[in-house]
């Protein structure tokens, strides 16, 4: 099995970037609460993912698929929204 860790490394650096900016921008009362949670999730999928991956002849990298995080959810009119 292959896995890239720079690809993962670069997907992580972009979405924790984009979540920075959206914190700075709050001053301004910019970010909504939906950009906010996008950049969450795209996390969240990114940490349960990699949590998966693990290597049978390496002891200190195991499957952590049990630290799975659901999704964050956004109430709505309707109930409950998942982006």
């Amino acid at each position: 099995m292959n896995y890239s860790m720079d690809g993962f490394r670069k997907q992580l650096h972009g979405e924790l970037l984009a979540i920075k900016t959206l914190i700075e921008s709050a001053e301004d009362g910019e970010p909504s609460a939906q950009d906010l949670v996008e950049h969450v999730n795209a996390l969240i999928t990114q940490s349960n993912g990699v949590n998966c991956v693990s290597c049978d002849t390496d002891p200190l990298f195991n499957d952590l698929s049990n630290l799975e995080i659901e999704h964050v959810a956004l109430p709505t009119d309707e109930g409950v929204h998942f982006l």
